[in-house]
């Protein structure tokens, strides 16, 4: 079945101080194989500028999502297909973050998301080394872990810079139950040759949430993963520390008091002083989300998983678990409304025939002979028996 259109779908959202900024556009064209295939341009630009909520950022940790949506249109049939769901943190966000996939509340304390079971909690399991958590119950060796790797990295002294990363990778519903773990471990493997081990702050498996019916019993909901890290690049410091030393020549040649300050201030920066440096914006962009999908495909393919990410259980996505709620809380609705009308149809159809034998028994009754209807005729026949 070949595509007569293909529709790229790309919301990519960028914060800044001041505002920001949604950018949209469908930039894609294949003229097929013989030109057989008609495949359809369209281009959008939108871009929104939204002030920001200092206190409410502040509040929920400044979390920025990132998605990747394409719509294939196939025998004029559309079929919108989302893809990895990406939630990116600054480090406020962190710290939560890592608790609420831990499911550490404090003592007393309850989840706040009723559709985590309790009781299932001990089915979770960790992915990541022992030294960043030996359980799925164990946050602090996972920010020990954290701390200790950004100590190593250079990030910009700013509050809404972005610390980590977090990609939901759910379960497909036609993967095989017993290959659930298989499955998980071959992500977690791919990943980690995507972002490197040492970047892998936690990866945790949850199968406590779902949705529940009114007895408290969860009856639908897949297992998913959600795997941390950090976005990393290495830099040559000392052929950068160069070329800032050149131009710092350069503009103080006939300055050396000027230079001598120049020069100090360059070599007491922090930036020159690290292998590494944060670069979310230049790891994750556009190629790596748009390539992301088919090489985990091939991943798991390549691995003998049965699962299918393009047509498995969301739609050939992996969609975020609240995607997934929302979709399995629609379609029990759905089958509730339609459970309803059948009641509402059966009950009419009951109606109608009380109202039909009603009216048969009402037109066979003999006025004086007891029947329905006839109270009356019975208390004027005792009468005259009495008489």
């Amino acid at each position: 079945m070949e595509p007569t259109a293909v529709e790229w779908n790309f919301w990519y959202i960028l914060y800044m101080p001041q505002c920001s900024v949604t950018y949209t556009s469908w930039p894609y064209e294949d003229t097929g194989s013989a030109g057989k295939q008609d495949w359809e341009r369209r281009a959008t630009f939108a871009v929104s500028l939204i002030l920001p909520v200092w206190s409410v950022e502040r509040l929920l940790g400044r979390i920025i999502r990132c998605k990747v949506a394409y719509t294939i249109i196939a025998n004029g049939q559309k079929k919108e297909v989302l893809m990895a769901a990406l939630t990116k943190h600054t480090e406020s966000g962190v710290y939560y973050h890592l608790c609420h996939n831990t499911r550490e509340y404090g003592p007393g304390k309850a989840p706040r998301n009723i559709e985590i079971d309790q009781e299932r909690m001990a089915l979770n399991y960790t992915l990541h080394p022992s030294d960043r958590g030996r359980d799925a119950g164990d946050h602090r060796q996972s920010m020990k872990y954290y701390r200790q790797r950004m100590k190593s990295v250079y990030k910009m002294d700013r509050k809404d810079t972005i610390c980590t990363a977090e990609w939901c990778v759910t379960a497909p519903h036609d993967l095989p139950k017993q290959e659930q773990k298989a499955f998980f471990e071959s992500v977690y493997e791919f990943m980690n040759s995507k972002y490197g081990e040492k970047n892998c702050i936690q990866c945790i498996t949850h199968f406590d949430e779902g949705v529940k019916n009114g007895k408290g019993e969860v009856i639908a909901g897949s297992p998913h993963m959600h795997y941390t890290f950090l976005a990393t690049k290495e830099v040559d410091n000392q052929k950068e520390y160069a070329e800032k030393l050149e131009l710092i020549q350069e503009k103080y040649k006939e300055d050396p008091r000027g230079y001598e300050k120049a020069k100090n201030r360059l070599d007491h920066s922090k930036k020159y002083k690290y292998p590494e440096k944060l670069d979310f914006k230049g790891v994750l962009n556009r190629k790596h989300l748009q390539t992301f999908h088919p090489e985990l495909q091939a991943w798991l393919d390549k691995a003998g998983i049965q699962g299918s990410v393009y047509n498995g259980a969301t739609g050939g996505s992996n969609r975020s678990v609240a995607e997934l709620k929302l979709e399995t809380k629609e379609k029990l609705l759905a089958k509730e409304k339609q459970r309803n009308n059948e009641l509402e149809r059966k009950n009419k159809v009951l109606k109608e025939q009380v109202k039909a034998l009603q009216k048969r028994v009402n037109s066979t009754a003999v006025p004086g002979k007891a029947g329905w209807k006839t109270q009356m005729h019975w208390g004027n026949r005792d009468i005259e028996q009495e008489l």
